[in-house]
């Protein structure tokens, strides 16, 4: 953001964009009700939401930010499951299921998140059947973002498979443009290693392959898939 500053949204019913967001599209009185139990913190870069094993203890919603969300191997290898985005529910199935965090969830940029205790969270839902549907359809993103990852890392038979698989699931939400398919690239070289199992090098060079085949091409933030057929071609889709 300009500035590095953040607009801080205390009371969820001020929000311009609750009803954008799968969770926060509340009937009013249910989100009275949330105001009621909720917390709201404001995040640095690098802060700790919760760690991998650890007893759930709270569910976050994510009001701005992103947050990485990764497992570590004993080697101390991490592996990337996702990056969320505003508007996502941090710890719900672990809540849901009373077991332990499956990932350790970490701020990649400042942002707010509303925090709620467990069991609060538990009553809210068996209180107000909405929220009960919205934290569903919440869960269900999160369940279709695993199987993709899933689907990245077990059926490419190569790196250069895996990246081709990632950047045609980029093209389903760019847009068409005369130069190809315009996505906003956000990931860090450094992610996109972690997510496809493999070294920032491999990345980089690999990025450069489908660039000297004229699949790809970058401008800034901006990267344009010219030949969608050509990477699920690469990709075995």
């Amino acid at each position: 953001m300009p500035g590095n500053e953040l607009h801080v949204i205390y009371d969820c019913l001020d929000c311009p964009v609750r009803s954008q967001r799968p969770f926060c599209n509340l009937p009013r009185p249910t989100l009275e009700a949330f105001e009621r139990i909720k917390t709201t913190n404001m995040l640095a870069a690098g802060a700790v939401l919760f760690r991998e094993a650890e007893v759930a203890h709270s569910v976050l919603v994510l009001c701005s930010g992103r947050v990485k969300l990764y497992a570590s191997g004993r080697s101390g290898r991490e592996l990337i499951a996702g990056i969320a985005e505003a508007g996502e529910v941090l710890g719900l199935s672990a809540v849901l299921s009373s077991t332990p965090y499956e990932f350790t969830a970490v701020m990649e940029d400042p942002g707010q998140v509303n925090r709620v205790a467990a069991g609060d969270f538990l009553q809210l839902l068996s209180e107000n059947a909405g929220a009960g549907l919205n934290a569903a359809r919440s869960l269900s993103l999160v369940h279709q973002r695993t199987c993709e990852q899933v689907k990245l890392l077990g059926l490419s038979p190569s790196t250069l498979a895996r990246l081709s698989r990632f950047l045609i699931q980029q093209a389903k939400l760019g847009k068409s443009t005369p130069k190809g398919v315009r996505v906003v690239h956000t990931r860090t070289q450094e992610e996109l290693a972690e997510m496809l199992g493999t070294t920032r090098e491999t990345v980089s060079r690999l990025f450069s392959v489908l660039k000297e085949r004229e699949l790809i091409s970058s401008h800034g933030a901006a990267l344009f898939i010219h030949n969608v057929g050509a990477l699920e071609l690469i990709a075995g889709a």
